[in-house]
C-alpha cells in the first residue's frame, strides 16, 4: 500500500470532496498527502475551491474519522488480496483516464492486465428476450477471434449472459459492480466470480462495506462506459440503466451500437430511440462492429486507405491540426467552429471533403475524428 493510495482513500472518506475535486487538488499540491496536510490559507489559494471543501479538510474530527475508515479499508484490502490503482498510476485504464469524471481509485480482484487489448462493454435489459439472447450469442462467437475484454455489470439478463458467454469463449471479462468487494450483488451471481476473477476482474470504486444502493448504479455505469472502446446495447426498455450507460459512452465520444427491434417490442424501445436520436449505430449484424470500429478479425486495426499527397487548403489544414490537439483526436462540429473560427455553414463542406479524402471520419452526434 503506497502513501499516495492511503491518502487518496482518506480523501474519499471526507464529505463534499468528489473525484473531480480530488484531481484538481492533487494536481495543484502535487500529492494526496500534501492535500491532506495543506493549511487553510494554502487551500484558499486553489482556483475555484469551494468553502465546503476547505472546511472538510480543516475539520480535525472528520479527518480523524476518515483515517480510521482508511485503516479499516487497508486491512480489508491486504487481507483479501485486493488490487488498487489510482488515477495517476501508469496501470490505470487508459480509456477511463480520459473521462473527466473518472474515479481516482479503482479496487479490483483478478488477473486482468489493463493493456492494449480491445475493451467492449455489453449492456441491456434484465429481462432479455430470446431475440436478444440469440443475437448476443452470435455476437460473442463473432468477436471471439479478436480476444476483446468484455465489460458488463453482473446484473440479471444481458449483463450476466455477456459474462457467461465471455467465459465460454475463453475471453477476459470485467464485472463492474455498484458496491464494495465484501459482497456480491445479486447474490446468486456469486458462483460466476471464480471464473471471472481467473481470467478478468471484478471492479469497483466503492469501499468494501458499501452496499448496492440505488445512487451507486449510475456511478458504476460511467466506469462501464469509460473503460471501453465501444458500448453495445442488446435490448432496453424506454428507460433503464443501459440507456444511462449508452448516454455516458456517447458523451465520452465512444462508439455506441444498439440492436434494433420492432416498434411494438417493449424491450427494443430504448435501442430504437438511441438509433433514432443518432446516439448509436444500428447493429444489424456482428460484422457491423468490425466495419464501424475499423477492426480486422485478426484483432488489428484496419488500415484506412488515404489519398497520398493530398493538397489541403489553409482552412482544411487548420481543421486537421485542431483535431490532432484533442485528447481523442475528435470534436463536435460546434466546438470545431468555435475553436477554429470557421463558420458552421463553411465547415460542413470542408469536413465532407476531408472525409472523402480519408483524413477524418464522422461519428454519431455530428462529431469528427482524425483517422
Amino acid at each position: 500500500m503506497t502513501t499516495e493510495i492511503y491518502y487518496l482513500i482518506a480523501l474519499k472518506f471526507l464529505p463534499n470532496i468528489g473525484d473531480i475535486t480530488i484531481k484538481k487538488l492533487v494536481q495543484y499540491f502535487g500529492s494526496a498527502q500534501k492535500v491532506w496536510e495543506a493549511s487553510k490559507e494554502e487551500l484558499r489559494l486553489v482556483p475555484e475551491i469551494k468553502i465546503s471543501v476547505v472546511k472538510a479538510l480543516q475539520n480535525d474530527d472528520l479527518k480523524k474519522e476518515a483515517l480510521l475508515s482508511t485503516d479499516n479499508e487497508v486491512n480489508f484490502i491486504e487481507k483479501e488480496g485486493i488490487n488498487v490503482v489510482h488515477y495517476w498510476d501508469e496501470e490505470y485504464p487508459s480509456l477511463l483516464f480520459h473521462c473527466a469524471d473518472s474515479p481516482v481509485l479503482l479496487y479490483f480482484k483478478g488477473r486482468l492486465k489493463w493493456g492494449a487489448q480491445k475493451f467492449i462493454s455489453i449492456v441491456g435489459t434484465r429481462k432479455m428476450t430470446s431475440y436478444g439472447e440469440s443475437f448476443l450469442e452470435k455476437l460473442m462467437e463473432t468477436l471471439a477471434p479478436i480476444q476483446p475484454v468484455i465489460v458488463s455489470g453482473l446484473a440479471y439478463g444481458v449483463d450476466i449472459k455477456a459474462h457467461q458467454l465471455a467465459i465460454q469463449h475463453n475471453l477476459p471479462t470485467i464485472a463492474c459492480v455498484a458496491h464494495g468487494l465484501s459482497q456480491v450483488y445479486p447474490d446468486r451471481h456469486k458462483k460466476y466470480l471464480p471464473d471471472i476473477i481467473n481470467n478478468g476482474a471484478i471492479v469497483t470504486e466503492f469501499p468494501h462495506f458499501a452496499f448496492a444502493d440505488k445512487e451507486n448504479f449510475p456511478k458504476r455505469n460511467r466506469i462501464i462506459a469509460g473503460l471501453s472502446d465501444c458500448t453495445i446495447v442488446i435490448e432496453s426498455g424506454a428507460k433503464g440503466g443501459s440507456l444511462i450507460t449508452a448516454d455516458l459512452a456517447f458523451g465520452y465520444n465512444r462508439e455506441v451500437f444498439a440492436l434494433p427491434g420492432r416498434v411494438t417490442d417493449k424491450f427494443s424501445a430504448g435501442c430504437n430511440k438511441l438509433i433514432k436520436t443518432q446516439k448509436a449505430h444500428l447493429l444489424s449484424s456482428p460484422e457491423d462492429i468490425f466495419y464501424i470500429m475499423q477492426w480486422e478479425k485478426n484483432g488489428k486495426k484496419k488500415a484506412h486507405q488515404q489519398q497520398l499527397f493530398v493538397e489541403l487548403s489553409k482552412e482544411e489544414q487548420q481543421l486537421i491540426d485542431f483535431l490532432r490537439t484533442r485528447p481523442d483526436n475528435s470534436a463536435d462540429i460546434d466546438t470545431i467552429s468555435i475553436q477554429t473560427g470557421v463558420p458552421v455553414h463553411l465547415l460542413a463542406s470542408l469536413l465532407l471533403n476531408l472525409e472523402f479524402n480519408g483524413l477524418i471520419k464522422s461519428l454519431p452526434g455530428k462529431r469528427y475524428m482524425v483517422v
